[in-house]
């Protein structure tokens, strides 16, 4: 019950009386947000005997992102840099994307780093469109323009 992003290997198990099992239950995030659902475990009667149902919720908790993809681009200080980023819909359906951009003054190994400026400024900007639709299974370019006020290293 609940969102199809926990999935569990088995569709039957077998619990022995006053005995435990483990359970795996993966989950495949799709957003940062947190879903829900639960897993319903329910006896099958054998004779007289019936057991309780069991129920558990399922509550999932992001702690980091990973990109499905890396662009890179690269600017000289206070020259506009341009770069189409390809956004696909991995979805059976058609989705709308809503844009937003968070960005990281980062060392040359990608660790996080504090930006020399008192006020920074931020270097990757969107077109004024902030959300955008994409058909299932297609792709859809966005371009994404770069430009630094400061020497260094930036993720987004």
């Amino acid at each position: 019950h609940g969102s199809s992003d926990f999935i569990i290997d088995k569709k039957s198990i077998t619990l022995e009386p006053r005995s435990s099992i483990n359970i795996p239950v993966e989950y495949l995030s799709r957003f940062t947000r947190p879903v829900e659902g639960q897993l319903v475990l329910t006896s099958k009667r054998e004779g007289h005997m019936h057991a309780a149902a069991m129920v558990f919720n399922l509550k999932s908790k992001c702690t980091s992102r990973r990109p499905r993809k890396v662009v890179q681009v690269a600017s000289k200080l206070y020259d506009v840099a341009a770069v189409d980023v390809e956004v696909d819909n991995p979805f059976p359906a058609d989705a709308e994307f809503q844009l937003s951009l968070r960005t990281e003054f980062v060392t040359e190994s990608g660790a996080p780093a504090q930006s020399k400026m008192e006020s920074p400024v931020e270097p990757f900007h969107l077109p004024q469109t902030k959300k955008f639709r994409v058909k299932s299974g297609e792709t859809q370019k966005l371009k994404i323009h770069f430009l630094p006020f400061e020497v260094g290293h930036f993720s987004c």
